[in-house]
């Protein structure tokens, strides 16, 4: 199953966290719920992005790994 979660929900996921940490008593609740909020925002970003027709690009790192596989699959012939 490919479960994809909408910009919308993970915008009031993150709101409903930065409300818990704002009105948290604790520094510790504070601290994960800001966290909580923060990863939420990050999610929203990647779904309002591919809402929006824009594909996700590789790092730097996860495109040099993905040429070393190119690579080995598709070797180039030596004279």
């Amino acid at each position: 199953m490919n479960f994809q979660t909408s910009a919308k929900i993970c915008r009031e996921r993150e709101a409903h966290h930065q409300l818990i940490a704002a009105e948290a008593g604790l520094l510790n609740v504070r601290k994960i719920a800001d966290t909580a909020a923060e990863a939420w925002a990050r999610q929203a970003e990647e779904a309002e992005a591919k809402e929006a027709g824009f594909r996700q690009l590789l790092s730097a790192e996860d495109a040099a790994i993905a040429r070393e596989f190119q690579q080995e699959d598709n070797p180039t012939p030596t004279e």
